[in-house]
């Protein structure tokens, strides 16, 4: 690569890409390269949360589709207690209460063995709650986490195009010199 007149004139007191493009015979400002640069990191940026939030998003939906059927179940027989006790499982276990209970004659006609048989079958229902409660509610914290952290990604795309228009339209002073006129103007003498 050989470098040009233009290129020697402008002097290499640029940025690197635009010394290369120079050198190759593009005219480019190292101004306008300032902004495209500065505009690509906030593009890639916003880029870059777009596809964190996606994630989390998808991670979110994924863990509450996958506690969905418990907990419709768990609402369905709260909603509804005696979907459950007419459920095959429930009559399973009521059929079998009475079948030993009846050894002492028919239980219908003895209140205690009634309420034992009730007991019993309250028990079945009050573990099934327990049991569908629990896999549809499981994860609530791990799920609130995830919410949360979604929130501060769809801010953080706020966050980078904020400072990507500062970037782009506030004048930027030269910190060195900043620093200087702090100094002297606290009775600092720099020579």
């Amino acid at each position: 690569m050989e470098v040009t007149a233009a290129a020697t004139a402008a002097g290499t007191t640029g940025n690197a890409l635009g010394n290369w493009l120079r050198s190759n015979g593009v005219n480019v400002s190292d101004d306008a390269l300032s902004v495209l640069g500065k505009g690509a990191g906030l593009l890639t940026g916003l880029l870059g949360s777009n596809a964190q939030q996606n994630a989390l998003q998808g991670v979110l939906d994924r863990q509450t589709a996958e506690r969905r059927p418990a907990l419709d179940a768990f609402y369905g027989a709260l909603a509804n207690p005696s979907s459950w006790y007419q459920s095959a499982p429930a009559m399973g276990a009521a059929e079998g209460i009475l079948r030993r209970l009846s050894v002492n004659g028919n239980p219908a006609g003895n209140p205690a063995d009634l309420a034992k048989a009730a007991a019993y079958n309250l028990g079945g229902y009050n573990d099934y709650l327990g049991k569908m409660g629990s896999l549809g509610l499981s994860g609530q914290a791990t799920t609130a986490q995830l919410g949360s952290q979604l929130a501060g990604a769809q801010g953080n795309t706020y966050n980078l195009l904020g400072a990507g228009i500062n970037e782009l339209t506030q004048p930027k002073s030269d910190p060195i010199a900043d620093l200087q006129r702090l100094l002297r103007g606290g009775g600092f003498s720099l020579s």
